[in-house]
């Protein structure tokens, strides 16, 4: 994931403050019998990165057993702060700019997205990167919303055979969909990207597989989320626990066909032509499993060489 949202301004705030208070009273705000003060610590960082927007400085009340303390933070300090967001978020501009085949200079338009994008130093950072100062004519707060009300009429033009005002908005994969499998040389469990980021969707692929060992009775297939080759490197969406035909031999030849629809589901059907065997199920998105528990795995291993 890229953590380039508000929420990580807010948590590097509330880690100043929390520094803060720690070297001036010896006192630890995460501790748990002051759970209660952190949580609001949170919503009030939150009102103070917006004062910072449109103001010099801002004012952060601590208020902890005895301590009465206003923490006051800069915007000096603030932009310091989050310098390293911000580069988080070059970073993903300049991939998105990449991605699309483009430079900057075949920018025609910059729009800030998001209410973190109102910090001043978000868009200066951003005009010099771009060359564009960024368009101010729609909300940042209201623009994704806006998006999705013009793609949502485009859907509902589309259901009813009409023209959608001459829009065209394709939707595409966030991030690349694998398989976990085996690799056939050093049997280390691998990320095997089969759909890429930026696909536009719908999009299908169909991964030929053979059976790791003789009489194999089960695969717990493993769907991926990420760009990376390492397993424990990216996200794992979800397993699901596919049964297989008795007696299977060492090798026997199979079919995993995955399917991302418009709605970035992902669907599977898991065939064995030669025992006229097919599965197929949806993955529901799920907490990313431990290193241990991908450890347990059970292999398949990717055969490219299938036609």
């Amino acid at each position: 994931m890229s953590k380039v949202g508000g929420r990580f301004f807010d948590e590097d705030i509330v880690e100043y403050v929390r520094d803060y208070i720690e070297e001036k009273y010896d006192l630890d705000l995460e501790d748990e019998e002051y759970i209660d003060a952190y949580q609001e610590l949170f919503e009030r960082a939150e009102k103070a990165k917006w004062q910072l927007g449109n103001q010099e400085k801002a004012t952060i009340a601590v208020r902890v057993g005895s301590i009465r303390e206003n923490v006051i933070i800069t915007r000096a300090q603030f932009e310091e702060i989050v310098a390293k967001l911000y580069r988080r978020t070059e970073y993903v501009v300049k991939k998105a700019i990449k991605d699309a085949g483009m430079e900057a200079s075949d920018l025609d338009k910059v729009i800030l997205v998001g209410g973190s994008s109102k910090v001043p130093y978000i868009e200066k950072h951003l005009t010099e990167l771009t060359g564009i100062s960024p368009s101010h004519e729609v909300h940042p707060d209201l623009v994704v919303a806006q998006g999705a009300a013009i793609y949502g009429q485009q859907l509902m033009a589309s259901h009813r055979g009409q023209e959608a005002n001459n829009r065209v908005i394709h939707d595409v994969c966030s991030h690349s969909i694998g398989v976990v499998t085996v690799d056939p040389v050093t049997y280390k469990k691998v990320n095997t990207i089969r759909i890429k980021r930026n696909s536009a969707l719908p999009i299908e692929n169909r991964l030929p597989f053979r059976t790791a060992v003789e009489n194999q009775e089960r695969i717990e297939l493993c769907i991926t989320e990420g760009e990376f080759a390492e397993v424990t490197d990216v996200t794992i969406i979800s397993t699901n626990d596919v049964i297989l035909p008795k007696n299977l031999a060492k090798g026997t030849q199979g079919e995993i066909h995955l399917l991302l629809d418009a709605s970035q589901l992902v669907h599977i059907i898991v065939s064995i032509p030669s025992v006229d065997y097919e599965k197929e199920f949806t993955f529901e998105r799920s907490a990313n499993l431990s290193e241990d528990e991908v450890a347990m795995l059970t292999g398949i291993i990717a055969d490219f060489n299938i036609n």
